[in-house]
């Protein structure tokens, strides 16, 4: 129903998520609904209501369909580029064979930025590189520890923290990134103000996204009656904060993320069968 109207990825949970929306109104309403993933964030812009129940195939209820690859991973990015990365060696020096001291080449640490992509660094080339820097490093206690992440796949271990205090500091002021195993020692501590400020580059083109969205639909965001928000990502306050300074606070409907994917998913096998 949407994949050929302009959303890659992930853009088929946008229906469910409209449906399950769709089912609660008692009147018709101009609708954008926001699907944030943890690769890419999705957005669609649709007429629902009473009226169009009986017809969910109907293409003259879509307005508009845009995506972008930025979602809850690029968050957790970013935590881990300003809390863990330092920790693990980014930014420290090793010595030359001349006895010059350079910095570490930042593209050591770039694979760190994801967990599924850290086991890359546990190539035999890769590994025998860090080892190099261990030995000839100002702070060879950082590159150790880097090094026992990779070399016990510790990376899910460590991301799953990196989300856990992603959620706290959507929660509170200021939360804490723990993770300790061997020589890795972090104890960070995380306030939204920082992480707010981290972000910047995400929101931005989330923005950008949703305003091209509009535009190219030529719908101005006063006529937007609701905005239902999905995904862990919605709960993130600066996220939140992004549409309610576009359409107010008062059109940001969120409900329950899980809920609304599985009602939906009834809703539109019951009515393509029937």
């Amino acid at each position: 129903w949407l994949m050929g109207r302009g959303i890659a990825c992930r853009g088929s949970r946008l229906v469910p998520v409209a449906l399950h929306y769709e089912a609660t109104l008692e009147r018709d309403e101009t609708v954008l609904v926001a699907d944030f993933g943890g690769g890419t964030s999705d957005f669609c812009l649709l007429h629902v209501g009473p009226s169009h129940r009986a017809n969910v195939r109907d293409p003259a209820r879509i307005l508009g369909t845009r995506g972008v690859g930025v979602a809850g991973d690029n968050l957790d990015m970013r935590i881990v580029q300003h809390l863990v990365a330092p920790v693990l060696g980014a930014g420290s020096l090793y010595k030359t064979m001349l006895g010059e001291q350079r910095e570490i080449p930042p593209g050591v640490f770039e694979k760190l930025r994801r967990w599924n992509e850290l086991s890359f660094l546990k190539t035999p080339k890769n590994m025998e590189m860090l080892l190099g820097y261990a030995k000839t490093g100002v702070e060879p206690e950082r590159i150790k520890a880097l090094i026992h992440l990779v070399d016990n796949n510790l990376g899910y271990r460590l991301y799953r923290a990196v989300e856990a205090a992603k959620v706290a500091i959507s929660q509170a002021p200021e939360a804490e990134l723990v993770f300790r195993d061997g020589p890795i020692d972090i104890r960070a501590r995380l306030t939204r103000t920082d992480f707010d400020r981290w972000i910047t580059p995400e929101l931005d083109a989330l923005g950008a996204c949703v305003d091209g969205l509009l535009a190219s639909a030529k719908v101005a965001p006063a006529a937007i009656d609701t905005v239902f928000l999905t995904g862990g990502t919605a709960q993130v306050p600066a996220v939140r904060k992004l549409f309610a300074d576009r359409f107010g606070e008062a059109k940001l409907e969120t409900g329950d993320f899980l809920t609304s994917i599985a009602s939906g998913l009834a809703l539109y096998a019951g009515r393509d069968a029937g």
